[in-house]
């Protein structure tokens, strides 16, 4: 059912559907007429999309400023929509000492700058993001909505585990942006403790983690949900030991779920973490095992984190802030 009668989006997407995205369609079809609209090699199929439901909507809502909002710009233009897009982590980065980024690809950075200038609301996933965002363009407007956790089905097991929690594709960006690389050098330091990552193996990275690993270390790859969900539950400490994090959707995750964070203080993992975490250097494998023992010992910052999730960063948080922003540009016509 519509917040306004009549008013209606048309949600952009890539094939590519991550679960924080397809949490903003689900949260936009309980307040709004969605059509969804995935731009992929079938061209002649998506126009046919775009031209059955284009009529009906007021806005174009998409995910990152890449190809799909690059079109989504025209789309707008040409049929007088407002757009809405979601600066989502890479889309407003500039790390180039780990090579990532759009910013830093010149050809990707004029198509993001373009979509920007011309997007009605950038929704920034959190301040860091806004803040990397206004250091190479200024939106028409831009408005931080930070990512949602659900706090009612990530939470904590009433039994936790002495095992330290990571989660993140396994490849080669990864070692160093997730820190992937610290988190299985840091458990020679502690070989009575184990250490799990969880994430599929995207690359031959996973070769080069086993040859460095101690045997304390386990590497699950891709697990379903459920598994993934007993995992949060049951582990005392989380480790994100990020070089950059646009918000840190594992690590909100993994705090809903009462794990103590033992974090970095990059880019927006200190908006995450807040008084929660215990933080390290990034890359420093010493001090990281160091505060995983401290982490052990404060068992009641896992309460914290989730307090701090589900004041700050549930699902239904993002949805009063997405549909009241929403609401409000409709409004303004």
């Amino acid at each position: 059912m519509s917040s306004r009668r009549g008013s209606g989006i048309l949600f952009v997407h890539r094939r590519i559907f991550p679960p924080f995205v397809r949490n903003d369609l689900e949260i936009l079809r309980k307040h709004f007429d969605v059509y969804p609209v995935c731009i992929s090699v079938n061209i002649f199929r998506v126009l046919f999309e775009i031209f059955r439901s284009i009529v009906r909507v007021n806005v174009i809502f998409v995910w990152f400023a890449g190809f799909q909002a690059f079109i989504s710009v025209f789309l707008a233009k040409f049929f007088r929509k407002k757009l809405v897009v979601v600066a989502g982590g890479y889309d407003a980065a500039y790390v180039p000492e780990i090579n990532y980024g759009v910013f830093t690809c010149w050809w990707r950075a004029i198509m993001a700058i373009f979509v920007y200038k011309n997007a009605d609301l950038v929704l920034a996933v959190s301040k860091c993001t806004k803040n990397e965002l206004l250091r190479r363009v200024i939106p028409k407007r831009i408005r931080v909505v930070y990512n949602g956790v659900d706090v009612k089905t990530f939470v904590p097991l009433s039994e936790k585990k002495v095992y330290v929690l990571t989660v993140g594709a396994v490849n080669k960006s990864n070692l160093k942006k997730k820190g992937l690389e610290t988190f299985v050098k840091t458990a020679r330091f502690l070989p009575n403790v184990r250490f799990v990552l969880v994430g599929r193996h995207a690359d031959n990275s996973i070769n080069y983690l086993k040859e460095i690993a101690s045997k304390n270390v386990e590497f699950t790859g891709y697990v379903s949900f459920n598994k993934l969900l007993e995992l949060y539950g049951k582990a005392m400490v989380y480790a994100q030991l990020s070089y950059h994090e646009s918000f840190g959707v594992a690590l909100a995750e993994a705090m809903a779920c009462g794990c103590v964070p033992v974090v970095t203080k990059m880019a927006a993992i200190p908006e995450v973490a807040g008084e929660c975490g215990i933080y390290v250097p990034y890359g420093d494998a010493k001090a990281t095992a160091k505060a995983i023992q401290e982490a052990f010992k404060r068992r009641e910052l896992g309460k914290c984190a989730r307090d701090r999730v589900c004041k700050m960063f549930s699902l239904e948080k993002r949805e009063e802030k997405l549909v009241e922003t929403l609401n409000s540009l409709i409004r303004r016509g």
